[in-house]
């Protein structure tokens, strides 16, 4: 094929295998036929049964700095670093911080792919400066911040932590 992939030949069971893996160039079908295997119990009209049920950990949100003032604030910044932390966790200085990194590792890995697989170290005449993890919790600020009909709508737009 253009694009390098390799069409992978039926062996004798009418099967495409490669190194363990089977490949489907039509429909493929589930070798179990119940409808509810993928949802586990939970149906168009029951999205959350009882086996699905949760709920939050209340020591780990105090743990990690959540408090009523920050619930009555809505303070849309702590829920969002919960979700992508600003820092590398292991450097929070919350014991046992479980978050896994996020903006860190996002600019390490920008870096790291600008100048092994795009080969924009300056040499020639490409240079390329990483930008900071500071840069791209900015740059996402700007678009929660924007207000737009995409995601500003989804905050609490009245709200001086928005």
């Amino acid at each position: 094929m253009p694009a390098g992939a390799i069409p992978v030949p039926k062996n004798s069971e009418g099967k495409r295998v490669n190194k363990g893996y089977e490949f489907h160039y039509g429909k493929w079908k589930h070798p179990l036929d119940d409808p509810t295997f993928y949802r586990e119990g939970a149906t168009k009209d029951n999205l959350f049964p009882p086996d699905r049920r949760c709920e939050l950990d209340v020591e780990l949100l105090k743990k990690m700095g959540l408090t009523r003032q920050r619930m009555l604030d809505g303070d849309a910044l702590f829920f969002q670093q919960l979700l992508t932390p600003l820092c590398d966790p292991s450097m929070s200085g919350i014991d046992g911080d479980p978050r896994m990194g996020f903006y860190c590792d996002v600019s390490d890995f920008t870096g790291s792919y600008a100048f092994s697989k795009k080969k924009l170290s300056g040499n020639y005449g490409n240079k390329f400066v990483c930008p900071t993890a500071e840069e791209l919790v900015n740059w996402d600020g700007i678009v929660l911040k924007n207000k737009n009909d995409f995601i500003g709508d989804s905050w609490l737009t009245d709200n001086r932590n928005t």
